[in-house]
């Protein structure tokens, strides 16, 4: 029989819609259908968390990497991680979402957007579990998501709350730097393109618009933009940039299709700047 008496038990039930009338008058959940679903949520545990991963899978999640078993025990015993799945198609982070939390994505594969700021063109990226989304949002002057993901196929998905954020910060020198490392490296892909000279030729200017506008350098990616568009963003006029396309879709770099062009393997496409 679990007993959920703190304040903190009972606001995290209510979001998940648990604590209602007719399906709770109590603390107590002691029906089997109730104990699934908590462990749904991750939140059947003893004392305060039960993990749904095993060590070994804790251990593969970025933030995670490196701990010893018994730091990870008592991370288990003083954190509230919250599980859930997200089926293929449904929103994971929508861009403009308030970042509340840090999110993993334990298994199964996503699509991450990201759109330029008049909707002129976008990026679609295809990516693989285990990933973490956007650390550095969580703090900071602006805490809202800049890009959507979502589910590509079936996704597990672990949300640590900022409040539990901080606690594994003062508990676990691991999960410190792991997050210190996540959030710097972020900082450095994105300055370090910056004072990066743009090439003279046309078909080189596409591939550096390409990796500038991408935030993970490798996988299959979707460039969804107008040649009158790029031709805008590049300097140049929409016949180079559509004879430029085409010379790399003749060597098999991109595919272009109606309205978007569609990269298979980033890594090819980079080794030609």
């Amino acid at each position: 029989m679990n007993v959920f008496d703190k304040p903190e038990d009972q606001r995290e039930l209510d979001y998940f819609g648990l604590a209602r009338k007719g399906r709770m008058k109590s603390n107590v959940f002691d029906k089997p259908e109730d104990q699934r679903e908590l462990a749904h949520f991750g939140l059947a545990r003893k004392g305060r968390m039960k993990s749904a991963y095993s060590f070994t899978e804790l251990l593969q999640l970025p933030l995670f990497l490196g701990m010893g078993r018994g730091e990870m025990d008592d991370i288990q015993e003083n954190v509230r991680l919250v599980s859930s799945h997200a089926k293929k198609g449904q929103m994971i982070v929508t861009a403009d979402q308030s970042c509340d939390s840090l999110i993993i994505v334990v298994k199964g594969e996503v699509t991450c957007i990201t759109r330029s700021d008049d909707n002129s063109y976008s990026m679609e990226e295809h990516l693989q579990a285990p990933l973490l989304i956007q650390p550095e949002h969580i703090f900071g002057i602006r805490q809202r998501y800049t890009m959507s993901y979502r589910a590509y196929s079936h996704c597990d998905v672990i949300r640590i709350g900022k409040q539990m954020v901080l606690k594994l910060m003062e508990i676990s020198m691991t999960f410190r730097l792991n997050y210190l490392n996540a959030v710097t490296t972020n900082s450095q892909k994105l300055h370090a393109g910056l004072w990066h000279p743009m090439p003279d030729e046309i078909d080189r200017r596409v591939i550096r618009f390409i990796k500038d506008h991408t935030h993970y350098p490798a996988g299959r990616k979707s460039l969804r933009i107008k040649m009158n568009v790029m031709a805008k963003e590049l300097g140049c006029s929409r016949l180079e940039v559509s004879e430029a396309l085409h010379r790399l879709e003749d060597r098999q770099l991109i595919v272009m299709r109606r309205s978007y062009i569609e990269i298979p393997t980033l890594q090819l496409l980079l080794a030609y700047l």
